[in-house]
């Protein structure tokens, strides 16, 4: 098998989109791998609908407040941020 050859099954490779061929002939054997071309995504456009502002409610304005419950007992421990001391 010479350069010609492997040439030519490069080629074919490359046209009909092989990622991989072996081929054993005349006492050699040749082994050829390469990567896969990634398929072209296409992002579909994202439809959005808005609702008319008559549709959305309005919040309540007379809702009544929970009675506070008594504190628990032990010291209160306040921190900006949620799981920080």
């Amino acid at each position: 098998m010479n350069i010609e050859d492997i040439k030519t099954i490069m080629k074919l490779m490359a046209e009909y989109q092989l990622t991989e061929f072996s081929v054993e002939a005349e006492g050699s054997n040749i082994s050829i791998k390469r990567e896969a071309a990634a398929p072209a995504q296409i992002a579909a456009p994202v439809v959005m609908q808005q609702l008319p502002a008559a549709a959305v409610p309005a919040p309540a304005a007379a809702v009544e407040a929970a009675p506070a419950a008594a504190p628990a007992p032990g010291v209160v421990v306040e921190s900006p941020l949620v799981g920080t001391f």
